[in-house]
Formats: C-alpha cells, structure tokens, sequence
C-alpha cells in the first residue's frame, strides 16, 4: 500500500493468476481451434477447386502462412485487450474508490456503496471476464480468482483483486463510516 495524502490512498493490485491465467488460455485455444477450422474449410475448398498438386499445394502454403498470421494476429489482439483492461491500481481518494486502468478508470462513489466484504473464491457463475449474477449485474476487476473484495450498490456486484484485501477493506470502510 501506498499512501501519497490522508485522503488518498492506493492499493496494488494482485499478481495474475488461478482461474485468470486458465481463462486467458482458454480465450486463445477457442481462438486458435477458430482459425484452424477456417484453414481446413478453406484448405477442402481450395482443394475441390485444384486443378493440379502443383495448385492445391500453392493454395495450402499459402493458407498454412494465414493460420499463422491469424492465430499470431488473435494472440495480440486478446493479449492487448487484457492488458488494456485489467486493473493497475486501486485508489481510495476524497469520493470513492477509483479502479485505474491502461483504458477507462471505473469510478465506485462511496455515497453508493451498500456493502463491502472479502470472498474467498470467484464464483461458480463466472464467465468470461464478466460474471452474471441473477439480481444484479456483476463486474470483475480482477487479476485473480482467490481472496477478491466485493463491493456492492444498489445497481451493481464489483469484485476487485487487492493484494492485501483485508486493509483495502478496513480502509474502505472507515471511510464509509467517516462520510456518515
């Protein structure tokens, strides 16, 4: 923990891991398993249009580069998607809680925070990068799938990945209590 002022205060996040990394990978074999059906669907179309070997092998060369372009292109793209959005820092400061990211900082005000508690494990529920709840909508600010701080407001689940749950916790709290 980092502290710059008495009304700011910043949290780091937790190193990647558990179910976070297996999501990641997940993400990549399905994309992966994507680009390899289209090379085969093209690969039996190129070789019922062949007119000759020579042809059909030029054609599968060819598509052989593009899965290897199209799985590297798919790679980036997920890779840059997840570094863009995972969470970098969390910060405590004058009028809620500020989850900073590469892309769009989420902003939690403490006037709309109802409940906060620490969860030992993600739930059953969780999806890709978003977990569905049936009352309300949840959202994952997550790194990894153990020990997550739940912040809860009347519209919305927020379920972050401090490195120290516990203190981002009293933290938010004695603020909570201070702003009543």
């Amino acid at each position: 923990m980092n502290t710059s002022n008495i009304y700011k205060q910043n949290f780091e996040v937790a190193p990647v891991g558990g179910g976070i990394k297996f999501q990641i990978k997940g993400e990549l074999l399905l994309c992966a398993f994507f680009t390899i059906f289209m090379l085969l669907l093209f690969i039996s179309v190129s070789a019922i249009e062949a007119r000759s070997m020579k042809d059909f092998l030029r054609g599968a060369s060819r598509l052989v580069l593009l899965l290897g372009v199209g799985i590297s292109v798919w790679g980036i793209l997920l890779g840059g998607i997840h570094h863009s959005f995972r969470p970098r820092l969390y910060s405590l400061n004058a009028i809620g809680v500020t989850i900073k990211r590469a892309i769009r900082n989420v902003h939690i005000p403490y006037s709309e925070i109802t409940r906060t508690t620490i969860v030992d494990s993600a739930p059953l529920w969780w999806g890709i990068g978003t977990p569905l709840d049936l009352d309300k909508p949840a959202s994952a600010y997550v790194t990894c799938s153990e020990r997550l701080l739940l912040i809860e407001t009347a519209k919305r689940r927020y379920y972050l990945s401090p490195l120290e749950p516990e203190e981002m916790l009293r933290a938010i709290q004695q603020r909570l209590e201070e702003k009543k």
